[in-house]
């Protein structure tokens, strides 16, 4: 069974990779970012905390995972616990393309 998240890897001696885009999920759509302030700059808020707002840009899917749905829609179906179904073969693309070593 794969999982929705996976820690940034171990590099070794108790360091671990610096926090990148791809690491946090983006919902660039029209509803969500109209009522949640524009959350799809959540993967450079977290990139580039320190950065102002008006400055935080978007990603696109090659560089940051996107959600398929906003988060209304996705709330719902993990409430109804229909996400893992439906994210999982996403973060198993994304681990394969990023991390190779790492195995369930």
């Amino acid at each position: 069974m794969g999982v929705l998240f996976a820690p940034p890897p171990d590099l070794g001696d108790g360091i671990y990779e610096h926090v990148l885009p791809r690491h946090s999920w983006n919902a660039a759509h029209g509803a969500s970012n109209w009522l949640l302030i524009n959350l799809q700059h959540y993967s450079d808020h977290h990139y580039k905390p320190d950065s102002l707002y008006p400055l935080l840009q978007t990603y696109l899917p090659k560089e940051a995972l996107q959600l398929a749905f906003g988060y209304l829609i996705m709330a719902m179906m993990m409430l109804l616990w229909q996400f893992r179904w439906f994210l999982n073969p996403k973060v198993q693309r994304w681990r394969e393309m990023y991390y190779p070593e790492i195995a369930d």
